[in-house]
Protein backbone atom coordinates (compact mmCIF):
# COMPACT_ATOMS: atom_id res chain seq x y z
CA UNK A 1 0.00 0.00 0.00
CA UNK A 2 2.81 2.47 0.73
CA UNK A 3 4.52 2.03 -2.66
CA UNK A 4 1.20 2.22 -4.48
CA UNK A 5 0.16 5.36 -2.58
CA UNK A 6 3.50 7.12 -3.07
CA UNK A 7 3.77 6.29 -6.77
CA UNK A 8 0.08 6.80 -7.35
CA UNK A 9 0.17 10.34 -5.98
CA UNK A 10 3.29 11.18 -7.98
CA UNK A 11 1.76 9.88 -11.21
CA UNK A 12 -1.65 11.40 -10.44
CA UNK A 13 -0.04 14.83 -10.05
CA UNK A 14 1.74 14.45 -13.40
CA UNK A 15 -1.59 13.51 -15.00
CA UNK A 16 -3.59 16.31 -13.36
CA UNK A 17 -1.04 18.97 -14.23
CA UNK A 18 -1.07 17.69 -17.81
CA UNK A 19 -4.86 17.74 -18.28
CA UNK A 20 -5.26 21.18 -16.67
CA UNK A 21 -2.53 22.75 -18.83
CA UNK A 22 -3.53 25.18 -21.57
CA UNK A 23 -1.88 23.95 -24.76
CA UNK A 24 -1.70 25.56 -28.19
CA UNK A 25 -2.60 22.38 -30.06
CA UNK A 26 -5.85 20.76 -28.93
CA UNK A 27 -6.93 17.34 -30.14
CA UNK A 28 -10.21 17.19 -28.24
CA UNK A 29 -11.06 20.88 -28.07
CA UNK A 30 -14.51 20.27 -26.56
CA UNK A 31 -12.83 18.63 -23.55
CA UNK A 32 -9.50 20.45 -23.36
CA UNK A 33 -10.89 24.01 -23.32
CA UNK A 34 -12.98 23.58 -20.13
CA UNK A 35 -10.13 21.69 -18.44
CA UNK A 36 -7.69 24.49 -19.32
CA UNK A 37 -10.12 27.03 -17.80
CA UNK A 38 -10.31 24.93 -14.64
CA UNK A 39 -6.52 24.75 -14.62
CA UNK A 40 -6.30 28.50 -14.03
CA UNK A 41 -7.47 27.88 -10.46
CA UNK A 42 -4.36 27.79 -8.27
CA UNK A 43 -3.55 24.43 -6.67
CA UNK A 44 -6.59 22.69 -8.14
CA UNK A 45 -4.58 19.60 -9.03
CA UNK A 46 -3.18 19.42 -5.47
CA UNK A 47 -6.68 19.66 -3.98
CA UNK A 48 -8.04 16.96 -6.29
CA UNK A 49 -5.06 14.71 -5.54
CA UNK A 50 -5.53 15.14 -1.77
CA UNK A 51 -9.24 14.29 -2.05
CA UNK A 52 -8.37 11.17 -4.07
CA UNK A 53 -5.75 10.24 -1.45
CA UNK A 54 -8.21 10.70 1.42
CA UNK A 55 -10.89 8.61 -0.29
CA UNK A 56 -8.33 5.92 -1.19
CA UNK A 57 -7.00 5.75 2.36
CA UNK A 58 -10.48 5.45 3.84
CA UNK A 59 -11.78 2.88 1.34
CA UNK A 60 -8.82 0.83 0.13
CA UNK A 61 -6.25 1.49 2.85
CA UNK A 62 -8.59 0.46 5.65
CA UNK A 63 -8.89 -3.08 4.24
CA UNK A 64 -5.50 -3.64 2.61
CA UNK A 65 -4.82 -7.19 1.49
CA UNK A 66 -1.75 -8.77 3.12
CA UNK A 67 0.31 -11.80 2.16
CA UNK A 68 -1.45 -14.93 3.35
CA UNK A 69 -4.94 -13.58 2.70
CA UNK A 70 -5.30 -11.45 5.84
CA UNK A 71 -6.50 -7.85 5.81
CA UNK A 72 -4.99 -4.98 7.80
CA UNK A 73 -5.77 -1.33 8.38
CA UNK A 74 -3.12 0.56 6.39
CA UNK A 75 -4.97 3.89 6.15
CA UNK A 76 -2.23 5.77 8.02
CA UNK A 77 0.46 4.22 5.84
CA UNK A 78 -1.43 5.15 2.68
CA UNK A 79 -1.93 8.74 3.87
CA UNK A 80 1.70 9.19 4.88
CA UNK A 81 3.09 7.66 1.68
CA UNK A 82 0.65 9.63 -0.48
CA UNK A 83 1.61 12.91 1.15
CA UNK A 84 5.28 12.01 0.70
CA UNK A 85 4.62 11.38 -3.01
CA UNK A 86 2.84 14.72 -3.31
CA UNK A 87 5.69 16.55 -1.56
CA UNK A 88 8.25 14.83 -3.78
CA UNK A 89 6.35 15.88 -6.90
CA UNK A 90 6.11 19.46 -5.70
CA UNK A 91 9.85 19.59 -4.88
CA UNK A 92 10.80 18.18 -8.29
CA UNK A 93 8.38 20.53 -10.04
CA UNK A 94 9.61 23.50 -8.04
CA UNK A 95 13.26 22.75 -8.77
CA UNK A 96 12.65 22.29 -12.48
CA UNK A 97 10.66 25.54 -12.60
CA UNK A 98 13.42 27.34 -10.72
CA UNK A 99 16.10 26.12 -13.11
CA UNK A 100 13.94 26.95 -16.12
CA UNK A 101 13.42 30.50 -14.82
CA UNK A 102 17.15 30.87 -14.14
CA UNK A 103 17.93 29.74 -17.67
CA UNK A 104 15.49 32.28 -19.13
CA UNK A 105 17.02 35.03 -16.96
CA UNK A 106 20.52 34.09 -18.14
CA UNK A 107 19.42 34.14 -21.77
CA UNK A 108 17.80 37.55 -21.30
CA UNK A 109 20.87 38.92 -19.52
CA UNK A 110 23.12 37.50 -22.26
CA UNK A 111 21.00 39.18 -24.93
CA UNK A 112 21.20 42.52 -23.10
CA UNK A 113 24.99 42.23 -22.75
CA UNK A 114 25.30 41.42 -26.47
CA UNK A 115 23.34 44.56 -27.32
CA UNK A 116 25.47 46.64 -24.93
CA UNK A 117 28.69 45.23 -26.40
CA UNK A 118 27.45 45.98 -29.92
CA UNK A 119 26.66 49.58 -28.96
CA UNK A 120 29.96 50.26 -27.23
CA UNK A 121 32.08 48.20 -29.61
CA UNK A 122 33.63 46.20 -26.74
CA UNK A 123 34.04 42.43 -26.97
CA UNK A 124 31.97 40.49 -24.47
CA UNK A 125 32.80 37.35 -22.58
CA UNK A 126 30.63 34.80 -24.35
CA UNK A 127 32.33 31.86 -22.66
CA UNK A 128 31.24 32.89 -19.16
CA UNK A 129 27.66 33.55 -20.22
CA UNK A 130 27.39 30.36 -22.24
CA UNK A 131 28.90 28.40 -19.35
CA UNK A 132 26.32 29.70 -16.87
CA UNK A 133 23.45 29.03 -19.24
CA UNK A 134 24.76 25.54 -19.96
CA UNK A 135 25.14 24.81 -16.25
CA UNK A 136 21.56 25.79 -15.44
CA UNK A 137 20.29 23.85 -18.44
CA UNK A 138 22.24 20.82 -17.24
CA UNK A 139 20.75 21.08 -13.74
CA UNK A 140 17.26 21.52 -15.15
CA UNK A 141 17.63 18.46 -17.38
CA UNK A 142 18.98 16.41 -14.48
CA UNK A 143 15.97 17.24 -12.31
CA UNK A 144 13.62 16.49 -15.20
CA UNK A 145 15.39 13.20 -15.95
CA UNK A 146 15.28 12.22 -12.28
CA UNK A 147 11.54 12.82 -12.14
CA UNK A 148 10.87 10.67 -15.21
CA UNK A 149 13.17 7.93 -13.96
CA UNK A 150 11.46 8.04 -10.59
CA UNK A 151 7.93 7.72 -11.91
CA UNK A 152 9.11 4.93 -14.25
CA UNK A 153 10.34 2.91 -11.28
CA UNK A 154 7.19 3.61 -9.28
CA UNK A 155 5.07 2.62 -12.28
CA UNK A 156 7.05 -0.62 -12.53
CA UNK A 157 6.28 -1.38 -8.87
CA UNK A 158 2.60 -0.77 -9.61
CA UNK A 159 2.69 -3.53 -12.23
CA UNK A 160 4.86 -6.18 -10.56
CA UNK A 161 7.13 -6.84 -7.57
CA UNK A 162 9.44 -9.09 -9.60
CA UNK A 163 12.75 -7.21 -9.79
CA UNK A 164 13.85 -9.06 -12.95
CA UNK A 165 10.72 -8.03 -14.86
CA UNK A 166 11.07 -4.44 -13.62
CA UNK A 167 14.73 -4.24 -14.68
CA UNK A 168 13.89 -5.75 -18.06
CA UNK A 169 10.99 -3.36 -18.67
CA UNK A 170 12.89 -0.27 -17.53
CA UNK A 171 15.91 -1.33 -19.61
CA UNK A 172 13.79 -1.74 -22.73
CA UNK A 173 12.19 1.65 -22.05
CA UNK A 174 15.57 3.33 -21.58
CA UNK A 175 16.91 1.80 -24.81
CA UNK A 176 13.80 2.94 -26.70
CA UNK A 177 14.08 6.52 -25.36
CA UNK A 178 17.83 6.72 -26.02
Amino acid sequence: PSIAAFGGMFLLMIFLDFIFEDRDIKWLAWLERPLAKLGKVDMLSVCIALVVLLVSAITFGAHAHQHGGAHADKAETVLLAGIAGLITYMIVGGLSGYFEDKLEEEEEREHEEEEEAARTGKPKSAVRLAGKAAFFMFLYLEVLDASFSFDGVIGAFAITNDIVLMALGLGIGAMYVR
